[in-house]
């Protein structure tokens, strides 16, 4: 399993990325009648959550994507693979594709939690069943695709990163990556009560300040007990449903017994002895788990030769850069997009691709900016 930089969140647009990648499950949470809570204060919500990062849980994730994302057949070919390999670790090209799958796909997630030693997710995707598990310094991952199953002995000084890759398909991750963006660029307020996944919860709104920005708001539903975020929603300036929704539709916070974590390999498969940063196969699965536990993160220092994050906050662009290929080759390229609007200015030419909380720029000298902007705000960071 892939491990995650240690450094710094670079704001808001990755509420977006990471939870996009996580490519969870479309399963209906029915949300009861607003329990009566005492009062809380903003200040009070958000210290509680702040410290909530370490209970124990179980539960199943689901979530549902209404971003009018059209099919874009080939769109993996655009992104150079120096950009993929910094944000994923992983092969370029497949990388992007297995994100563009799992932005318009249907998929579901049982994740188990009792630590930073032991964590366990475990994806399902049509008949495929993919698991990543940590116990202690043993790291396996394992897909039914396959007749191999990978295990890792860690170094003893190896930090949570494992645990936190399987804890980031939650929707506590995603509202660390909200919560990351609160400064004076976001009104933070309470709004009422919530039932999600059973249980009561308050509802946390952030709005940005900032002009430019497709995220109206972003909506936390914070358990009443635990602080744990049950539920995040991201709403759009361009339509009144929520756009993104992450959610619990069911959660036990009782730790998992160490036998969860006790991964055994099924009848019949070859377990193969590899390094820690090589275990995955190479599939659709593995590389959306890689992709999801680079998304949302900075690089670490000397580890952005692949991308660039321009600007601050709600208004932030993730820039790939060109990769190796000729420029002949990246107008082609664009040229053979099939979805878009043809545009042109002092960065060059290229395609926008408009959805209802992310847009896209390809552009012909190579490079891809995206975010949770409005095109003006693309325009201005492609021109520099």
């Amino acid at each position: 399993m892939s491990t995650i930089p240690k450094s710094v969140k670079w704001g808001v647009p990755a509420v977006v990325g990471t939870a996009l990648a996580a490519g969870l499950a479309v399963i209906p949470v029915v949300a009861g009648a607003s329990p009566s809570l005492p009062s809380r204060t903003p200040a009070q919500l958000l210290e509680s959550v702040q410290h909530s990062g370490s209970t124990p849980f179980s539960g199943r994730i689901v979530q549902t994507s209404r971003l009018g994302l059209p099919q874009v057949p080939g769109l993996s070919s655009l992104v150079p693979q120096a950009a993929s390999s910094a944000a994923a670790g992983t092969s370029g090209s497949a990388t992007v594709g297995s994100l563009v799958e799992l932005l318009t796909g249907s998929h579901n997630a049982q994740v188990w939690y009792a630590g930073p030693t032991k964590a366990r997710v475990s994806l399902t995707a049509g008949s495929t069943e993919t698991d990543a598990v940590r116990d202690g310094r043993d790291a396996w991952f394992w897909t039914s695709s396959s007749t191999t199953a990978q295990h890792a002995t860690l170094p003893a000084d190896t930090d949570d990163a494992l645990s936190s890759a399987a804890a980031s398909v939650t929707p506590s991750a995603v509202a660390d990556q909200a919560l990351a963006a609160i400064s004076p660029t976001t009104d933070v307020t309470v709004d009422g009560t919530a039932k999600v996944a059973g249980r009561s919860a308050y509802e946390l709104v952030l709005k940005p300040k900032q002009s430019g920005s497709l995220v109206r708001q972003v909506r936390l539903a914070v358990d009443s007990d635990t602080s744990v975020p049950l539920r995040v929603q991201v709403f759009s300036t361009q339509a009144t449903e929520a756009a993104f929704e992450v959610s619990f539709s069911s959660v036990s916070f009782d730790k998992p017994d160490d036998s969860v974590f006790a991964f055994q390999a099924p009848s019949g498969t070859k377990v193969v002895e590899t390094g820690p940063a090589e275990v995955g196969d190479g599939s659709k699965a593995d590389e959306g788990r890689k992709a999801l536990a680079g998304v949302g993160r900075e690089a670490a220092p000397g580890d952005r030769s692949g991308f660039d994050v321009l600007g601050t906050g709600w208004t932030s662009v993730l820039q790939v850069k060109a990769g190796d290929g000729s420029a002949k080759e990246a107008k082609d390229a664009v040229a053979k997009l099939p979805v878009g609007t043809e545009v042109s200015g002092s960065y060059g030419s290229g395609k926008l691709i408009e959805t209802a909380l992310v847009d896209v720029l390809v552009l012909e000298d190579g490079r891809v900016l995206a975010g949770a902007v409005t095109p003006q705000v693309l325009e201005q960071a492609a021109a520099g």
